[in-house]
């Protein structure tokens, strides 16, 4: 990928980021579910790849990258609506007569940096 096809990748990113959906709880568990689908499918794919470009065994792989991947997955499904609910927060005493809350949300755009002798992880 050069240097204009990962800017338009990532200017595409930031414009459906600022569309709002994301924000949506109802969208990211359709996508974290739907990526546990895919990485479920092309499991058999992805030991082969990374035996073909590192050599290491089935059950290597198994447990460091597609195993703990599943593991995250689940944890993220099963936390996700208690990490998006929104919950007070104490109030400073110049503001004695309102209420602050915390609504958690979306960052946005993200850069993903993994080990190249992990590239499921």
């Amino acid at each position: 990928m050069d240097k204009d096809e990962a800017a338009s990748l990532v200017r595409a990113q930031r414009d459906f980021f600022l569309s709002g959906a994301t924000r949506d709880l109802d969208f990211r568990i359709f996508h974290l579910e739907k990526l546990g689908q895919v990485f479920k499918r092309r499991e058999a794919e992805m030991y082969r790849a990374v035996r073909q470009d590192m050599g290491r065994a089935e059950l290597e792989t198994f447990f460091m990258e597609v195993f703990s991947n599943q593991e995250e997955l689940e944890h993220a499904l099963k936390n996700l609506h208690d990490w998006t609910r929104p919950r007070r927060e104490k109030t400073p005493t110049l503001f004695f007569r309102s209420q602050s809350m915390i609504h958690p949300e979306p960052f946005g755009v993200a850069l993903i940096i993994s080990a190249w002798n992990f590239p499921l992880l």
